[in-house]
């Protein structure tokens, strides 16, 4: 099988880079999706929750007619397109990333913690912060199901960009950084964020019969990691 974790993610860059975005997270989908019919290969597509316009009051299932607002989601529905048009893949979307690879917020919330003491942050986006690890475990078990379509996989629980740093902030002991709530439209970005864009874990949880750990319990474990890693 394949698991094409490979994407384009930078939200705002996708505006201006329209060509890359669906290079990277489209067409690059429909030559994975060809080669693995060729040789009949499963197809696993990691996707996002940015697929939706945020604007629903509750999360975002599986049948919710995706409405992307922004080029970098319309980008991965295109690639969630080519997947599921082979037999037996799988879209598994997933939201708000972090872990010990690559730029991600928990790690820029630290670094710009060292360089001042009073932070700025959206407080009128709403996710579920989501541990690379924990997801990982997660694809393994859909892989041994033997799971099809799109599934949803998230850790338990929703936040605010505002309340993941002041968590993030709290459990690194730096809670000498004050953490001012501003609202998203007030920062003039290149790209529209959804509003609401946590994911309903539903059908996970029917198919393993678990849900994923609470995201606070995943972002300690994350941060204790990342400060032993540091010493």
């Amino acid at each position: 099988m394949v698991i094409n974790c490979a994407a384009f993610t930078k939200v705002d860059d996708c505006e201006s880079r329209p060509d890359k975005a669906f290079l990277v997270n489209g067409e690059a989908v429909r030559h994975i999706a060809g080669a693995c019919q060729a040789v009949k290969s499963r197809l696993i597509q990691i996707s996002t929750d940015y697929v939706f316009d945020g604007a629903k009051s509750a999360p975002y299932r599986e049948e919710d007619t995706p409405n992307p607002i922004n080029l970098y989601g319309r980008s991965k529905l295109k690639g969630e397109e080519y997947a599921l048009k082979i037999e037996g893949s799988l879209v598994i979307r997933a939201s708000w990333l972090y872990g010990r690879n690559g730029p991600n917020f928990v790690d820029t919330i630290l670094r710009l913690a060292k360089e001042k003491k009073a932070l700025a942050v959206v407080d009128d986006q709403f996710g579920s912060p989501t541990y690379t690890p924990d997801l990982a475990g997660s694809i393994a078990k859909l892989v041994q199901k033997e799971s099809t379509g799109i599934v949803h996989v998230t850790n338990s629980g929703i936040c605010s960009w505002y309340e993941f740093a002041r968590e993030i902030l709290k459990i690194a002991g730096k809670e000498d950084v004050s953490v001012a709530a501003v609202k998203t439209a007030g920062l003039n970005l290149p790209a529209n964020r959804p509003h609401l864009s946590a994911l309903d874990n539903s059908r996970y949880v029917s198919i393993t019969g678990q849900s994923l750990r609470p995201w606070p319990e995943a972002l300690a474990e994350y941060l204790q990691h990342s400060i032993v890693g540091s010493q």
